[in-house]
């Protein structure tokens, strides 16, 4: 059985999906929709210079891959891919399944309603999403096996490791000031891009800023493996979602293998079945505050056939179509 994974890089979870899929037999395959560097095409020469690479680098694929090829095709997001290069892929593949994968909201992926009717299979991370849409089917996202490895050794109070973007930074810095305050030992590390990393964290010299205790700015992000046994570490997360995003972070799930704490803007995370407010604690974006009662009492341990549910291996079953399962409550 043959597996095709399409989808622009984030961080490393198209590898660990692909990692997962091998484990149960499939070969795979993996195609960028775009080149690596698009956004420094985008910013030098524009949107539509941006879009011609993409179209380029889609149809070079098609014309190198054979047909009858893959028996499933799962597409990560897609928003760079083009309605004709998803119909032809289609056309080369006429047996296969074409699985989308959502862990963007749809007012986020521009190409949607361009090219939502070519897919077999819908699945989509966002609660209100699939609500609203009768064809998506609700999966949350997963945490890898490495999150399952517990520590004693908490060295952090929260921890919290972001890409910068709308009132993040904000809410992270009110956080650790008010822990500084209680005696805690926050760490959180913000990756604000390369370009806007050089340009006010270098360029202007905000040396301040970019060293301020244990709020850390870097020119790219930490690696899997530091990031893992951070949050090992930590006695609780922070998780600070787009406003408008309704499912929940890749954060908030790692936070289930992991057996730490929680704290969260994500209302949504209420009706998880792994809600327990022992363990998750909801702050408000305008007026966040630290609780030092929920961060000194014991965490409570998920029953085990809840954990496994937002196992990677839960995640790849469910695409695969194995199991199908319930994670509301």
């Amino acid at each position: 059985m043959n597996v095709l994974i399409v989808g622009k890089p984030f961080y490393n979870y198209q590898e660990k999906i692909a990692k997962e899929f091998k484990r149960k037999g499939y070969d795979v395959s993996f195609f960028s929709e775009i080149q690596k560097n698009h956004l420094a095409i985008r910013r030098l020469l524009g949107a539509k210079a941006e879009k011609r690479a993409a179209d380029k680098q889609q149809n070079d694929f098609l014309k190198n891959c054979g047909r009858n090829q893959y028996d499933v095709i799962l597409v990560l997001v897609g928003r760079y891919l083009s309605r004709n290069f998803l119909k032809q892929l289609k056309k080369n593949n006429p047996s296969s399944r074409l699985v989308l994968y959502l862990w963007d909201d749809i007012a986020r992926v521009e190409n949607f309603e361009e090219v939502y009717d070519l897919y077999d299979k819908i699945y989509s991370f966002d609660i209100k999403d699939c609500e609203e849409n009768s064809n998506f089917e609700f999966l949350p996202l997963f945490y890898s096996r490495e999150y399952r490895l517990r520590t004693n050794n908490k060295q952090y109070d929260i921890y919290g490791s972001f890409s910068e973007h709308s009132d993040r930074k904000r809410i992270a810095k009110s956080i650790y000031k008010q822990g500084k305050h209680l005696g805690l030992n926050c760490k959180f590390i913000f990756f604000p891009g390369r370009y806007k990393y050089i340009k006010d964290y270098f360029q202007n010299k905000k040396v301040a800023e970019k060293t301020d205790n244990n709020i850390e700015f870097v020119y790219k992000p930490i690696s899997d493996k530091q990031n893992i046994s951070n949050v090992l570490k930590s006695r609780a997360l922070l998780d600070i979602q787009y406003e408008s995003q309704n499912g929940l972070t890749m954060r908030s799930i790692e936070s289930v293998g992991a057996g730490v704490k929680l704290i969260t803007t994500n209302e949504n995370i209420k009706r998880y079945d792994f809600y327990n407010p022992v363990n998750c604690f909801i702050i408000n974006r305008d007026h966040p505050y630290v609780d030092q009662a929920f961060l000194t009492t014991p965490y409570e341990e998920l029953p085990e056939q809840i954990r496994k549910k937002y196992s990677i291996e839960s995640w790849v079953s469910v695409i695969i179509g194995e199991k199908n399962i319930k994670y509301l409550k």
